[in-house]
């Protein structure tokens, strides 16, 4: 038997097709738009929401190494060097410091790996790594402070350098490059500075006896347990720290986040591949008499299905794309728009995801036209002809001599074809659920609830920070009872509560179990034991009980504040960890040990300064803070400051124009917070809110396609039903109660089923969140029930408008022959 090539033959009637089914083509050309649009849209947000968690880790880090090794030795470097879990190593040499007053800028030498490793915390950076020994990189804050002027290549700064005798001296230095420092927002000198090898070299400065190595393991291994081996092997000193900056590889809210993306973009394709089956399957029901003749002539199934592959093919080609070029937009509109700046700020529109986004879409069209394409295939050139679609039941009919009712006529209908029915249902259902949860969760998100929870007070001032001699970040103990006099006396000011802090130390021991839990993710056991040390705070008693009468019912009956020897924690911990229910902590100066209680949890949220503390921190009574301190005084960590209704611009200019006689803080208001987070909340809501009501739109489509081809496949069972007596008013209300019942059914199982997951979902949310407040979307439910009512009531009675312009006995006609 010889081969025939009928591509071409193929091709040719493939697209002849496509060209004779405009209608469909619309239809499914909007359903494939949509359904990578989403998919497109849903991977760019997703991955980048990855991206961007990830480089607020590596922001918190000052790098994308997992770990450092202080004072590394060149042997203890080439072990490390050549471990199979490494992925790279960076050198960190400090070669020198510039301090002007308070403030200090710390100067170091990066290897090109370590310099690589912190590009992304330190994103944008503009210029090059300076190369020559009077070259410099800093950033962009210090420069604008330094110089009251814009980075630009060639810039000259004069920084005062300390020489190896402790003098400062004048060196001027050329600008090659700069940077943006997460950490200096708040203090523009709290920062660092990057220098040449060439200025390394020109110094007695060495990684050995002034620096530190960033190491990086390779993807999928956890830092903590590595370190921990590794240790053994390079043979650390007493004096040196091998110790994780975070182990983002194992990062639970990664995987969790990477979860929920694939998820969603299940859901996605199985919406797309409802509307899409659907589509391909009425049009394929509606042209099976033609399919059953080409099958006559000599056609193959596999032809057949090749020609229905080929219609998806070419409808692909343009859907896909369009989607796709709709979600960069969109994505580009967002980031002008400016909701979510940070977020933005880091946003990348990778080759690789739109590619990735654009195979699943093509997938789903794929999945989507397989089932029909095989019934073309199955089915015989008899049956074609007489195929209606309509599957005869084998119910007994009951005889009645007062006619049938419109209503009971409808109901059976709806449930004539199963499988159509269920795929509206399924369609509508979880296109509608899907809007019913995103909209719970938006409209649960209490920005109120968040403020009160975050900030303690309407206006909150803070010490800011500096680098100290070993490289860490320290705070500068600026506050002063001096300074909370003249803020007090600023007009509008109602309360100013100081809060004050000291350092602890504890023996850590198996009790703490609940605490290293929820740390060795970050540390090791035996890097804590030796790391054990925290900051206890504590307020002035009426400053207490002035907060506690602000949250009442949240105060447990058990805590006695005034007890002595009693710590606390800050009930946002609630659930994370608990401590012991006794245990000893020891003051570091005096070495004094004082035996306390663990006695729950405060509704306040009070934060301590100390930044680089392993121990829990601790809110303990004034009374026992004076106690354990005895003479010496505790520092005031941060002042919290209640303002009038009304006044809080106006005093926190006031007290921006105070603190610069004090030096430099970190002051932050109620008032910022509730805005930027306002401005969050509307760009989630149109983002999820946008996917939602795309997926509602999906089940939509898919009624409407589905009772407008339906309809059309039964205009000679209409046409009967009006030649035998049947009016069209009673036509055309047997429909629309058609519309109706699929609108009561699928709204009925929505606001039970639905809001059942909705709810779950929201439960979930707030075990992250925890300060989401339920608050069921009643308006925007109550609108697109309203909306998917009218549609399911309309479509049906449109259709049977346009059909009825032909007579009775042509549409009775039209396929008798």
């Amino acid at each position: 038997m010889l081969k025939v090539n009928n591509r071409k033959v193929i091709h040719t009637l493939s697209k002849r097709l496509l060209k004779e089914n405009k209608s469909r083509n619309k239809v499914a050309l909007l359903a494939i738009i949509l359904t990578s649009f989403m998919l497109s849209a849903l991977i760019l947000f997703g991955m980048n929401a990855y991206r961007f968690n990830e480089v607020n880790w590596i922001q918190s880090a000052g790098t994308a190494a997992d770990a450092y090794l202080t004072n590394p030795t060149e042997l203890q470097l080439s072990t490390l060097d050549k471990s199979s879990s490494v992925e790279r190593i960076g050198q960190i040499t400090q070669v020198a410091s510039s301090e002007m007053d308070d403030d200090r800028i710390e100067l170091s030498y990066l290897s090109k790996e370590a310099f690589q490793m912190k590009q992304d915390a330190l994103y944008p950076i503009k210029g090059e790594y300076p190369k020559k020994q009077n070259e410099i990189m800093l950033s962009v804050e210090a420069v604008n402070h330094l110089t009251g002027s814009t980075p630009k290549k060639g810039l000259k700064i004069e920084l005062p350098i300390s020489d190896e005798h402790g003098n400062q001296v004048m060196q001027e230095f050329i600008l090659t490059g700069w940077f943006t420092d997460p950490l200096a927002s708040n203090n523009p000198l709290t920062s660092i500075g990057f220098v040449s090898k060439a200025y390394l070299e020109s110094t007695n400065h060495t990684i050995e006896n002034n620096g530190y190595a960033d190491v990086q393991f390779k993807r999928g291994i956890t830092g903590v347990d590595e370190v921990e081996r590794l240790e053994q092997q390079i043979k650390t000193l007493d004096s040196q720290a091998f110790a994780t900056y975070f182990n983002l590889s194992g990062s639970s809210d990664q995987m969790l986040m990477l979860v929920g993306v694939g998820v969603v973009v299940l859901l996605i394709m199985f919406s797309g591949y409802l509307l899409i089956y659907n589509i391909f399957y009425l049009s394929i029901s509606h042209d099976i008499r033609s399919y059953g003749l080409l099958k006559t002539i000599g056609t193959t199934a596999k032809q057949l299905q090749q020609i229905i592959r080929g219609q998806a093919l070419s409808l692909s080609v343009i859907g896909i794309p369009i989607g796709s070029a709709i979600a960069i937009a969109l994505a580009f509109g967002f980031a002008l728009y400016g909701g979510l700046p940070n977020f933005f700020r880091y946003w990348q529109v990778q080759l690789v995801l739109i590619i990735l986004s654009s195979f699943f879409a093509f997938m789903t069209v794929l999945i989507s036209v397989w089932k029909p394409a095989r019934k073309v295939g199955k089915i015989s050139p008899v049956e074609a002809t007489r195929y209606t679609d309509i599957k005869i039941q084998s119910k007994k009919t009951k005889l009645t001599t007062h006619g049938g009712k419109i209503g009971k006529m409808a109901w059976r209908n709806i449930f004539r074809h199963g499988k159509r029915t269920t795929v509206v249902f399924m369609s509508l259902f979880f296109g509608l659920t899907t809007f019913l949860s995103v909209f719970t969760v938006v409209e649960s998100l209490d920005i109120e609830n968040y403020v009160s929870r975050t900030m303690v007070s309407d206006i909150e001032m803070r010490n800011s920070y500096m680098i100290g001699d070993d490289g860490e970040f320290e705070p500068v103990y600026n506050l002063s009872s001096k300074l909370i006099n003249e803020v007090k006396a600023v007009p509008g000011v109602t309360a100013v509560m100081p809060q004050y802090e000291s350092k602890y130390k504890a023996e850590f021991s198996d009790e703490f179990s609940s605490y290293y839990n929820w740390a060795k993710d970050s540390i090791s056991k035996a890097d804590l034991a030796k790391r054990f040390e925290g900051e206890m705070i504590s307020l002035e008693s009426e400053d207490f009980e002035c907060l506690f009468s602000i949250q009442t019912s949240e105060i447990n009956s058990n805590i006695d504040l005034p007890k002595s020897n009693t710590v606390y924690l800050s009930q946002s911990l609630e659930g994370t960890y608990e401590l012991p229910s006794h245990f000893d902590i020891t003051h570091p100066i005096s070495g004094k040990e004082y035996k306390v209680n663990f006695g729950g949890y405060l509704p306040i949220s009070l934060r301590s300064s100390g930044i680089n503390h392993w121990a829990p921190t601790l809110i303990v009574p004034e009374k026992f803070m004076n106690t354990f301190n005895g003479k010496v005084q505790p520092v005031i960590g941060s002042v919290y400051v209640s303002v009038e209704k009304g006044k809080d611009k106006e005093v926190h200019q006031q007290i921006q124009q105070i603190s610069e006689k004090y030096g430099d803080f970190q002051i932050e208001t109620k008032e910022a917070l509730r805005d930027n987070l306002q401005l969050s909340k509307i760009a989630i809501s149109l983002i999820g809110g946008g996917f939602s009501v795309l997926l509602a739109l999906i089940g939509i489509v898919n009624f409407i396609n589905i009772m407008f081809t339906g309809i059309i496949n039964r205009k000679q069972e209409l046409s009967v039903l009006e030649s035998i007596g049947m009016t069209r008013k009673q036509v055309n209300k047997m429909v629309a109660i058609e519309g109706a019942y699929y609108a009561m059914i699928s709204l009925g199982l929505v606001w039970t089923l639905g809001n059942g997951i909705a709810y779950g979902l929201f439960t979930l949310f707030n075990s992250v969140s925890k300060y989401a407040v339920y608050q069921f979307p009643v308006t925007p439910m109550v609108l697109v029930s309203l909306v998917v009512v009218i549609i399911c009531v309309t479509v049906p009675l449109l259709t049977y408008k346009k059909m009825t312009k032909q007579s009775i006995t042509e549409r009775l006609q039209e396929n008798m022959y």
